[in-house]
């Protein structure tokens, strides 16, 4: 199963991909407490897919941190997040 993990509730913003235990790709940017996170997620998301050489169809699983709300503004106006 790959899964697009996703961290906006630290001070980094962070992006994986995984499969079972192996990292196949992961971008952390380091701005201090979600300033800029709302610009750079997206951005993020498709550098750390192409590093893993995966499309967002290809992913079975999106996992974020409970935390703000900037994910889940992002995925309810990203349809593309919803595999």
């Amino acid at each position: 199963m790959k899964i697009l993990a996703i961290e906006t509730s630290n001070k980094p913003l962070s992006v994986a991909v995984l499969e079972d235990q192996n990292l196949y790709a992961e971008t952390k940017i380091n701005y201090g407490m979600g300033k800029d996170h709302s610009k750079n997620l997206m951005p993020l998301i498709d550098a750390t897919l192409q590093e893993a050489h995966l499309t967002i169809q290809e992913i079975d699983r999106l996992v974020v941190a409970k935390g703000p709300a900037l994910i889940r503004v992002c995925v309810l106006e990203r349809p593309q997040l919803r595999p």
